[in-house]
């Protein structure tokens, strides 16, 4: 039995090795990683998920379907970079610049983007589910048919952006400007719009049922057709907009002050009107005069 000993010995001392033999490689940074300028690099299907990127220069460079799970991309520069299908799920990108980047089918879920610049970025298709969007700035960004559920856009620009079929369902849009913004046929149901600046904005048929834009401020804004049940306004001002064929049912405009304003051919069941102000411009059912709420 003892002279088994060294043998048992030096077979626990290999267990060790033969477990790390086994265990998968960490990625290998590439080499214009390595330098800090990416720019116009070829990094197509690149593998850089969990690294430290931060100084890495990716001005224009392709990198359509690469894995950035995780990365740390704090101010990083992706000017007019590719970004096809790329991977940036929980990745730290406060502060990054992806302006004119090119991304359809990106996917950013869960990442920090706080105070970064997206402006004319070209994302459609792309997903923003949870993402951090404090602060960013995203005008004339080109996001159709995206989805930012549950994401935090506070005090994020939208100014001018291209959102049309996006989907909105339960984000934080809170003192954000999506001013001239098109939103047309949007899912925005049990969105947070308050303080919003809506200016010029188009919710045309968009669904937006349970809604909050208590104290937004409606200027010009198209929300022809809206869906807009149980939503709530208490204390917004509507200003020269159009609210024709909307839903209202059960909408709260408690403390609304509605000028120049349509509400031709709105569906009105149930609405709570007390303390809204209208002016003499605005346009009403014949069933119903808000007015009276206030002699």
């Amino acid at each position: 039995m003892k002279s088994l000993l060294p043998l048992l010995f030096l077979g626990l001392l290999c267990v060790p090795a033969t477990a790390l033999a086994l265990s998968p490689e960490l990625p290998v940074a590439p080499e214009c990683v390595q330098k800090k300028d990416c720019s116009g690099a070829d990094l197509k299907s690149a593998q850089l998920s969990g690294m430290d990127l931060r100084g890495v220069d990716f001005r224009n460079a392709d990198l359509r379907e690469a894995n950035l799970r995780g990365a740390n991309l704090t101010k990083v520069n992706l000017i007019g970079a590719k970004l096809e299908r790329a991977t940036f799920r929980e990745a730290i990108m406060k502060g990054a610049n992806l302006e004119h980047a090119i991304a359809p089918k990106a996917v950013f879920n869960d990442a920090d983007m706080e105070g970064a610049s997206l402006k004319h970025l070209h994302a459609r298709k792309s997903a923003f589910l949870r993402t951090k969007l404090i602060g960013a700035d995203l005008r004339h960004a080109d996001l159709k048919y995206s989805v930012f559920n549950k994401c935090d856009a506070t005090r994020a620009s939208f100014r001018h952006a291209e959102l049309t079929g996006s989907n909105f369902s339960m984000a934080t849009l809170d003192r954000a400007d999506l001013s001239e913004a098109k939103l047309s046929s949007a899912n925005a149901e049990q969105a947070s719009f308050i303080l919003t600046g809506l200016k010029f904005t188009d919710l045309s048929h968009a669904r937006l049922t349970g809604s909050n834009f208590s104290t937004a401020r409606l200027d010009s804004v198209n929300m022809e057709g809206a869906n807009l049940r149980g939503a709530n306004f208490t204390g917004a001002d509507l200003f020269r907009s159009n609210f024709t064929g909307a839903d209202l049912t059960q909408v709260n405009f408690t403390g609304v002050h509605a000028r120049k304003t349509n509400f031709t051919k709105v569906t009105h069941e149930g609405m709570m009107l007390a303390d809204l102000k209208s002016d003499t411009h605005c346009i009403w059912p014949d069933a119903i005069d808000p007015r009276r709420s206030n002699p």
